[in-house]
């Protein structure tokens, strides 16, 4: 999907609206599919490419060790399938035990916004991959806009992956009149407010998706399988399926 030609202005700054319409153009290439995971999707976009993943460890070496014993750590996923896949992480337990116990040897410790790793930055790379990364900064413009000064020559491409606010389980649980965040995010974000977000950082953004967050476990032929599930789910497969933008997450691509 796509922005239209008329919206860039505000993201630039340049015209303002306090109610601004933002349609959803989509591209000649198919959404993803609704039942695809983020991590299915992420391998599917990044294999055979050269990836700088930050945000590797994922919280903590006790929940990267359990989640690569569930076979669902994303950081080992790209190793599989990039031509080249560089860790970054600030934890540096982290990534001690990435390098020590796993034997990865492309991991590094550095917060990329403030920091210079030689290694990453005498390369060229194709991605730099934000996993689920900005929603826990206290301010994703500075921290990206740092990105881009540090490594914005030797990357192609930033792909950025957020919770989506749109999301239908957000608006099941304001329907309980209760919300379910991860405790550590500081934000919610839209397609406009991540574009936006990345245009301030100096970044062009180009396209954007959603997924689910996780595989959907139901075959192709899940439609002969609604009457055996609970309509709550019947009406949430429905939905993302039509409705893209309730999906769990959101995707998008920006040119340095």
């Amino acid at each position: 999907m796509r922005f239209p030609a008329e919206i860039l202005p505000y993201l630039r700054g340049q015209a303002f609206s306090d109610s601004l319409k933002i349609p959803f153009l989509e591209e000649q290439e198919p959404l993803p599919p609704w039942w695809l995971g983020r991590t299915a999707y992420l391998k599917q976009v990044l294999a055979r490419r050269s990836v700088i993943h930050v945000g590797c460890v994922d919280h903590g070496p006790e929940n990267a060790a359990a989640r690569l014993a569930k076979s669902t750590w994303l950081h080992q996923k790209l190793v599989e399938v990039a031509s080249l896949c560089a860790g970054v992480d600030i934890d540096a337990e982290g990534i001690e035990y990435l390098a020590q116990t796993l034997g990865l040897n492309e991991v590094y410790c550095a917060d990329l916004a403030a920091e210079d790793v030689p290694a990453l930055q005498n390369r060229q790379w194709d991605v730099l991959l934000l996993g689920e990364v900005i929603e826990h900064l206290d301010d994703p413009v500075a921290f990206l806009t740092g990105i881009r000064k540090r490594y914005g020559s030797c990357i192609g491409s930033l792909l950025v992956t957020v919770p989506n606010a749109f999301s239908w389980k957000n608006f099941r649980h304001a329907l309980k009149g209760e919300e379910r965040i991860n405790t550590d995010h500081r934000y919610w974000f839209t397609p406009y407010t991540l574009a936006k977000v990345l245009m301030r950082a100096g970044f062009a953004p180009r396209a954007f998706h959603f997924t689910s967050l996780n595989p959907v476990v139901c075959p192709p032929f899940w439609k002969g399988l609604y009457r055996k599930r609970k309509l709550e789910k019947r009406i949430a497969f429905k939905r993302q399926d039509r409705y893209p933008a309730l999906r769990d997450t959101l995707v998008m691509w920006a040119g340095v």
